[in-house]
């Protein structure tokens, strides 16, 4: 999952640069209680849920390195 790169000449915020992790986090959350995974197998679940939730911790990382620039 690419991290969403920001204009240094633009003035972000906060908000802005933990915006795509919280749509991250609305995916997973999203994709949890779909219908896609209704059929799914415990150990299928928890590979996902585990391999979305590394995405968002990178996503973190980026977006806490995107404010201290």
């Amino acid at each position: 999952m690419a991290s969403r790169m920001l204009s240094p000449s633009k003035k972000t915020t906060v908000q802005d640069v933990f915006q795509s992790t919280r749509d991250i986090f609305e995916q997973m959350v999203s994709n949890l209680s779909g219908a896609g995974l209704a059929q799914a197998t415990e150990s299928e679940v928890e590979t996902q849920t585990a391999k979305q939730g590394t995405d968002l911790l990178r996503q973190i990382i980026q977006g806490q390195t995107d404010t201290c620039l």
